[in-house]
């Protein structure tokens, strides 16, 4: 019997000991993605173009899209149908970003790599509807990044 309780007291040190270790690297692996970058500034190059949008990748997503999680689409850019559409993408973030844009920019992949800016090719939005805007490629925050949208009103 004393053996016995000798034994669950061991268990239950080594399983307290494993919680707390999981615990603490959990909170500094979250703690360091909210961090901004060592520059807190914007990437050269990177500017709002004239009657277009500037998406900023951080490491709180697209456009502090962390801070939106759950609350519906973000960012959200807003247009008419036979508009032209500007964007300028710039990563500020540690790590690199994709960006797609459902129905409208899907290259093979691209890749913004960290202080990098990424100027999407002009184009007409021709269809109307809401298209997503995604990270195409994991990062530490690609949940964030998967539901931003693209919104053409007729």
């Amino acid at each position: 019997m004393a053996w016995v309780k000798a034994n669950s007291r061991i268990l239950l040190v080594v399983a307290v000991v494993i919680i707390a270790g999981v615990a603490s690297t959990s909170a500094f692996y979250v703690l360091s993605l909210n961090k901004t970058t060592a520059s807190s500034g914007l990437p050269p190059g990177c500017t709002k173009p004239p009657g277009g949008f500037l998406i900023v990748a951080s490491n709180l997503g697209y456009n502090d899209s962390e801070l939106h999680y759950g609350t519906g689409s973000w960012p959200i850019i807003n247009v008419t149908q036979g508009s032209t559409v500007n964007i300028t993408v710039c990563n500020t973030a540690n790590y690199a970003h994709g960006f797609q844009i459902s129905g409208y920019y899907q290259s093979s992949l691209v890749t913004i790599s960290p202080g990098e800016v990424l100027h999407i090719p002009a184009f007409i939005a021709d269809k109307a509807g809401n298209f997503l805007i995604y990270c195409s490629i994991p990062c530490p925050i690609h949940i964030y990044m998967q539901y931003g949208e693209l919104s053409v009103a007729p």
